[in-house]
């Protein structure tokens, strides 16, 4: 068994708080549900969380055909459905950095542009191999919080669990664990600054 794979990180977790391996990760637990819908679960809050330097892919979009593009465009491109959480920016030119593409109008799950080629840069599920280690720390304390729960129904250590890794409720889930993985990247990340003021999908996405 890898030391990344899905199992071996359940079963750290479950170690974590004394719980017994996990022989089946599709069976249901007492708590309904199966260890891999609460790894599923958690994982893509905690990836889809923050802007994790290794949870970001640059995408080609899709232009589809025979959808009619609002007036003023002529191409509707699709968005990826893997992506975990609304884009980070769009862009026509993906090999600079600086480059932020303003110029469209979002709609549900689409785009539409006046353009011939889109990409979108997009926070993704990442393998695990990826993750910062700070990252896989918090990651494994917060599947012990909820496995905690979903196995053997302690939801005070649940409660005491999940404080370790968000933090105080005052700190709106960025303290704890999870607080130190987002100081370390920022640390170890190069600031890049978006171009997000007048940006119609930031706003779009978040309630403009």
């Amino acid at each position: 068994m890898s030391y990344y794979s899905p199992e071996a990180i359940i079963n750290r977790a479950c170690a974590r708080v004394g719980l017994e391996p996990l022989q089946s990760l599709t069976d249901d637990l007492p708590g309904g549900q199966s260890a891999n819908l609460v790894y599923q679960g958690v994982i893509s809050f905690l990836l889809g969380h923050y802007p994790w330097s290794f949870a970001l892919t640059t995408r080609q979009l899709s232009i589809l055909h025979g959808v009619q593009a609002f007036a003023g465009y002529s191409n509707v491109f699709q968005l990826p459905p893997d992506r975990l959480g609304p884009p980070k920016k769009l862009t026509t030119s993906p090999r600079d950095p600086e480059s932020t593409f303003t110029d469209f109008t979002p709609e549900e799950d689409k785009v539409h542009a006046d353009v011939p080629e889109l990409y979108a840069l997009i926070p993704y599920s990442a393998r695990p191999d990826m993750w910062s280690s700070a990252f896989m720390e918090a990651a494994t304390l917060a599947l012990s919080a909820e496995l905690v729960m979903a196995i053997a129904s302690r939801e005070k250590k649940r409660e005491a669990l999940r404080r370790d890794v968000y933090g105080t409720p005052q700190e709106n889930m960025r303290g704890g664990l999870i607080g130190a993985a987002i100081q370390a990247e920022a640390q170890g990340t190069p600031s890049k600054k978006l171009k997000l003021k007048g940006n119609p999908l930031t706003q779009h996405f978040q309630g403009g």
